[in-house]
């Protein structure tokens, strides 16, 4: 009895084998022939109703100058890294809404009461400002300066008042 079932176990293992090795098989096949339906400009390559050009006539480009990370002139690799760092963007914005006297700049929502209600800020009176410009079209995203008014005292956030960042240091 103990042989009977040993021997359906391996039978059955066999065919599972053998089933998968075939899918394997298949694909490699169907990719293979894509493949080198692909580079030779097949018609039966892809479903595609476009003419196909030969490899043969295709004149190989090479890129001229120096490599793309390079190609960015200094001035601009400094105002795109300052970009990508949204605490420095924040001081930037909170200095020029210090020259406007807390006034929100041109392009940007700002200026409207931030009430706190989860109190995760000391108490005081605070303003809220939008960090990036109001693009039309678009959602506000949700990085905001916060601003308490008899301080001075500025927050970032860019959860969308989750967590907040400290942007100045008022002794």
């Amino acid at each position: 009895m103990l042989g009977f079932v040993l021997c359906c176990l391996a039978s059955y293992y066999e065919r599972e084998t053998m089933d998968r090795t075939w899918k394997i098989y298949g694909i490699l096949v169907v990719l293979g022939g894509l493949l080198v339906g692909g580079i030779t400009g097949s018609p039966n390559a892809g479903s595609s109703s476009e003419p196909t050009v030969s490899s043969v006539s295709v004149p190989s480009v090479l890129p001229a100058g120096p490599p793309l990370h390079d190609a960015t002139p200094p001035l601009d690799r400094q105002l795109h890294r300052a970009a990508k760092d949204p605490l420095q963007k924040a001081k930037n914005l909170l200095e020029a809404i210090q020259k406007h006297e807390g006034k929100a700049l041109s392009g940007y929502i700002g200026g409207r009461v931030f009430q706190n209600r989860e109190r995760r800020l000391p108490l005081g009176r605070y303003r809220e400002y939008d960090v990036n410009p109001k693009v039309h079209g678009r959602s506000r995203n949700a990085e905001r300066i916060v601003i308490e008014q008899d301080t001075g005292r500025a927050y970032y956030t860019g959860d969308h008042y989750r967590t907040f960042m400290p942007l100045n240091e008022i002794p």
